[in-house]
């Protein structure tokens, strides 16, 4: 969780360098420079990104997603996500509060009507 929770912030915090229009290897080049530290840091075997910039997604991946079998990182590999989905759920709440897309004083209900009863 830790681990999960430190990069996803460094990930928001390296948000504030696309604030001008950027090519797509400027992109990968602050994206490695995020991601390469902290998989050294923390010994992450294998990592993938996904990065939606301008409507576009960049996809990124280092690393091995089996060490003993030797299998890379792709595009197509499955992690599991476990106690992370409250961070991700967490971040997207806000971001929708920011923008003024929910309003934390509303109940519930009123996005998941089934929820009623």
């Amino acid at each position: 969780m830790k681990k999960s929770l430190c990069c996803a912030l460094l990930l928001t915090a390296s948000f504030s360098t696309f604030a001008a229009a950027k090519t797509e290897q400027q992109i990968a080049d602050i994206v490695n420079r995020t991601i390469t530290p902290l998989m050294q840091e923390q010994a992450i075997p294998g990592m993938a990104v996904a990065v939606i910039y301008q409507g576009k997604p960049y996809y990124f991946t280092w690393g091995k997603a089996d060490i003993a079998n030797n299998h890379p990182v792709t595009q197509q590999t499955l992690f599991e996500l476990g106690s992370v989905s409250k961070t991700f759920n967490g971040v997207l709440g806000g971001d929708a509060i920011a923008r003024g897309e929910i309003k934390l004083s509303d109940p519930v209900t009123k996005y998941w009507p089934e929820l009623t009863g």
